[in-house]
This record gives C-alpha cells, structure tokens and sequence, in this order.
C-alpha cells in the first residue's frame, strides 16, 4: 500500500472527472438540468487548475526559496516538460493523421487561446495553455517576487506575499477585462490565459500553508469537510 497517497484529493479528482466527463459527453440521463451539470462543469475545471496549483507548487516553492534556485528549477522544468509535452504533441499528430488537417503552430507553442482559429483545431485543449503557462512562465516571476519580498520579509512572509500577489493580479486583470470590454464569458474570460492563473496560485498558497503552517492546513482541511457535509444533501 502506498501511504503517500492522499485519500481526499483522490475522491475530488475521481469527482471532478465523472463531472467533468458527464459535462463534455452531453449525458444528462441522470435526470439533472443540463445547465445545472454545465455548472459543475465550469467548478470542476476550477478544482483542476487548483490542484495543479497545489501538487506542484511544494516543489515549485522549494526551488525558487534555495539559495542558488537555478538547479532546482531545471529539474522541475524537465520534469513538467517529460510529463506534459510527449503526450500532447502526440494528440496533435494523431489529431494531424486523422483528419488531414495541419496543427496550427500556436497549438505547439501553447498559444492557442490567443487566437480562435487556432483554438477551433482542438477545442477541448484550451486548458492546455492555462496549465502550461503555470508551470512554465510563474516560477520565474515567482522568484524575482520571492527575491524582491525575502529583503524584508521572513521566508514563509516572502512566499505568501509572492504567491498572493500573482493571484490577485490575475483576479484584478479579470475583473478589470470584464468591467471595461463586457466580453463573452467563453472565449472572452474562461479560456484567457493570463485572467485565469489566480486558481493554480491558490493552490501554491495552500501548498505554502502546507508546507510552513502545517497545523492551520490540517485546521483548514477539517473546516472544509465540516462545511461541505453541512451543506451536503439530507
């Protein structure tokens, strides 16, 4: 048996996914609303980038808090990029074979949600790019914040303050979009990049409460569950 295995984010993936699934198949044969299933749906994208967020960012903090985080960062590069890119480019070949249709190059280069014909190849791919972005472009903004905060702040301070300040920009840039442009909720917010990083961030912020106030996290957790069997049907 693995004891590293963490009983409560497995059930809320294995949910997120039968939810997720139901969603996207266009079967409502349980007698649910379809719009109440696109709901959840959209909620259980969120838990996805969240737990990204949370399952990387320990070794995402680690790296970025060494004192010479270059090593640390190119062992967590390279190993984000063995786990995501083989298979991805693989789905496009395959997507290329199947239908003759040529990937466009925004779509290697994770920039597909930048331009909707581009995201018209491979519709279901366009949180490929949010993920991506994550892993690829945050740590280094992460540790010019962390280096900029750590001049008069206590390493766990450094870290709240760096994560929490890429998860507000991003909400900010959200809020700021919608008030000033009115665009579509699709392809106008949800699948925009840089509006939708304060979810994965929230899950580095509760990896850095993990990680430096373990005893708030396991308050935290039991609260939560409290919560979520009060407001659970009867």
């Amino acid at each position: 048996m693995n004891y590293k295995r963490n009983l409560g984010l497995d059930i809320t993936r294995v949910l997120a996914i039968v939810l997720v699934w139901v969603d996207h198949s266009g079967v409502f044969s349980l007698g649910l609303h379809p719009c109440f299933m696109e709901d959840w749906g959209i909620v259980c994208l969120e838990i996805f980038f969240v737990l990204s967020g949370f399952l990387v960012g320990k070794s995402m903090l680690l790296a970025i808090t060494r004192e010479e985080p270059g090593t640390a960062l190119k062992g967590f590069y390279v190993n984000r990029v063995l786990r995501m890119i083989p298979l991805y480019y693989l789905l496009l070949l395959s997507i290329w074979v199947i239908t003759k249709l040529k990937p466009p190059l925004l779509c290697f280069l994770f920039l597909q949600n930048f331009r909707e014909s581009a995201l018209d190849y491979f519709p279901p791919g366009w949180s490929m790019p949010i993920e991506a972005w994550f892993y690829f472009v945050i740590p280094p903004v992460l540790l010019l914040l962390y280096r900029l905060f750590s001049r008069k702040h206590e390493k766990p301070a450094a870290v709240y303050l760096s994560a929490g300040t890429i998860c507000l920009v991003s909400f900010l840039l959200r809020c700021g979009h919608v008030a000033a442009a009115d665009p579509t909720w699709d392809l106008g917010v949800r699948k925009q990049v840089l509006m939708r990083l304060d979810s994965p961030m929230l899950g580095v912020l509760m990896a850095a409460m993990k990680l430096y106030a373990p005893e708030k996290y396991r308050k935290m957790g039991k609260n939560i569950l409290s919560l979520l069997v009060g407001v659970a049907p009867k």
